[in-house]
């Protein structure tokens, strides 16, 4: 066993709220900051790539589609040579499940943005730009978004955390408690309706 599988061995859970806690944390401080920094008069376009003007934003264009490349290419390999494999591990067909809808999600997400990008460019459509990075940016917060839900429906590990972390755990408690609860006086009700109808 290497280092580093006895460091996620002895502290998985520690490992997993690493890789959660700074997402959840920027995501919340960037929102509140919209919301305070907001003005009336002013649009407000959630894209990165609006600061970026001329080279600049060629740049970052095709940095995107480079990287987006290289990511897709490698979640091919890695999902061919685990079909070549042909294994019937469970953990494993699980794996694989998740690199297709991540790779789709990369595909549609980040990569969409940046052709979306790049086709207008090369293509000379008279699209404003305002309108252009919102559409891509759509598409680019996509990929983001699916993630969590990727990782929550197929890892059992993921969804173990998020429950305990997240409170999704309690909430699914008390979403239980509630239905159990109609159920219980939906049956209750049925059956004091005969009893009366019966007793009349």
């Amino acid at each position: 066993m290497s280092f580093y599988d006895k460091l996620l061995a002895y502290y998985r859970k520690h490992y997993m709220t690493a890789h959660i806690i700074p997402g959840i944390i920027f995501g919340i401080v960037i929102d509140a900051l919209v919301f305070v920094y907001r003005t009336p008069d002013e649009y407000i376009l959630c894209s990165p790539a609006i600061i970026f003007h001329g080279l600049s934003y060629d740049v970052l264009v095709m940095s995107i589609v480079i990287v987006c490349v290289l990511v897709i290419l490698c979640y091919l390999l890695l999902m061919f040579f685990l079909y070549k494999i042909r294994t019937s591990n469970v953990n494993m067909k699980n794996i694989y499940r998740s690199l297709v809808i991540i790779t789709l999600a990369v595909m549609f997400g980040y990569f969409g943005a940046a052709i979306v990008v790049v086709i207008s460019d090369a293509l000379r459509i008279n699209v404003e730009r305002f309108h252009l990075n919102l559409f891509s940016s759509v598409l680019a917060s996509f990929s983001t978004s699916i993630t969590f839900f990727v990782y929550y429906t197929i890892s059992s590990e993921y969804r173990e955390a998020f429950d305990k972390y997240l409170g999704i755990g309690q909430l699914k408690k008390v979403v239980s408690r509630n239905r159990t609860d109609v159920t219980i006086t939906t049956v209750m009700a049925s059956i004091n309706g005969s009893s009366r109808r019966e007793g009349g």
